[in-house]
């Protein structure tokens, strides 16, 4: 009987990913995102959230043997939110 490895990330993993992307502000490998969540994060849970990000089209994804770059702009569309709704007097 084999054991299935459990690749559901918790939300704060999902934050740590994303903050790391966020900073890095560069394409960066697998390897270097694994290493700057110090270890904490084992390779199939951070597949799974970088295969969530790419389905959502936050990030840039050359596959395994390439890089990731964060490509989602929260601010802009934050600041694009807010002046569309505001009212002209």
């Amino acid at each position: 009987m084999a054991v299935q490895l459990a690749r559901n990330p918790t939300l704060s993993t999902v934050v740590k990913v994303q903050r790391v992307l966020e900073d890095a502000q560069e394409p960066i490998t697998r390897y270097e995102i694994h290493k700057r969540l110090g270890g904490s994060v084992n390779y199939p849970v951070l597949e799974s959230v970088l295969n969530y990000f790419a389905q959502m089209r936050l990030i840039v994804d050359e596959g395994k043997k390439g890089s990731v770059l964060w490509v989602h702009n929260t601010h802009a569309k934050a600041a694009k939110l807010f002046l569309s709704s505001r009212r002209v007097a």
